[in-house]
């Protein structure tokens, strides 16, 4: 059992208070530290995502059956805090998404970008898209569709000067909002905990699953927590400029569809 009066006790010694204060600062430093960092999300879906707009397994689309078609979407941007210029890209390793065995890339399409001025453009043949720019300012980036007939999810490569580590993978996409969504969760967080303590000031009830005021205390302490690490780490999401509508993705490929 956890007691809460031990951990209450804790928070109240200065010592605690010089840690977390350390960690905290810690963590503001290294978000402002002079970073060089391109990042991507990527997500792959049916050929038919939706159901206003539906696809017969009989249709083709470039000549190959619909059912054996999948489309990757990826969210790649600039989620450091210096520029990316094109002479930045290896001429021997360029920017690229690519598929490995018998699978092919049938087409693929720049959907959006952050601004014209950025000259983004997508290459492809059989076996990969090439990513070129002229420059991308921190949270420039742009949307790119693959449509290729492997399930298995193209991977993105290609070296970049001062990125020692290569293209940073954030992961799936769950919100296609991008750091909006991320945001909006965070807010709707620290609503639903401050309705919590208000229930309490204003009728002293504490909600039976969490039974006592220390208790009470613990549970909104972790939400706020929760709350603000998600709102810092929120750059883990592409920029909300670069969201999507997939309804309208979904009504072009049905019109390119026989």
């Amino acid at each position: 059992m956890i007691d809460f009066q031990f951990i209450l006790e804790m928070f109240d010694r200065g010592l605690v208070g010089i840690v977390f204060g350390g960690i905290i600062g810690y963590t503001i430093s290294l978000y402002f530290k002079s970073r060089k960092k391109l990042s991507f999300q990527s997500n792959s879906l049916l050929f038919h995502i939706t159901k206003r707009y539906p696809i017969s397994y009989s249709k083709q689309y470039k000549g190959i059956y619909t059912s054996k078609l999948t489309r990757s979407i990826y969210f790649v941007w600039n989620s450091g805090n210096q520029v990316i210029e094109r002479n930045d890209i290896s001429s021997i390793e360029p920017l690229r998404i690519g598929v490995k065995g018998n699978s092919q890339i049938i087409d693929a399409k720049l959907l959006k970008t952050c601004r014209e001025a950025n000259n983004i453009r997508v290459t492809s043949d059989n076996e990969q898209a090439k990513l070129t720019f002229d420059y991308l300012n921190p949270n420039d980036g742009c949307v790119i569709e693959i449509i290729h007939t492997s399930k298995k999810r193209p991977f993105i490569v290609g070296e970049i000067k001062g990125i020692s580590k290569g293209i940073t993978n954030y992961g799936d996409i769950f919100f296609f909002s991008g750091r909006q969504g991320a945001r909006i969760a965070s807010l709707f967080l620290i609503v639903m905990t401050s309705l919590l303590y208000l229930l309490y000031i204003i009728t002293g009830i504490i909600p039976p699953k969490i039974g006592t005021k220390e208790g009470l205390y613990i549970y909104l302490a972790l939400g706020y927590f929760i709350s603000i690490i998600t709102l810092i780490f929120s750059h883990r999401n592409f920029p909300s400029q670069l969201k999507i509508d997939l309804n309208e993705m979904a009504r072009t490929k049905y019109n390119d569809c026989i």
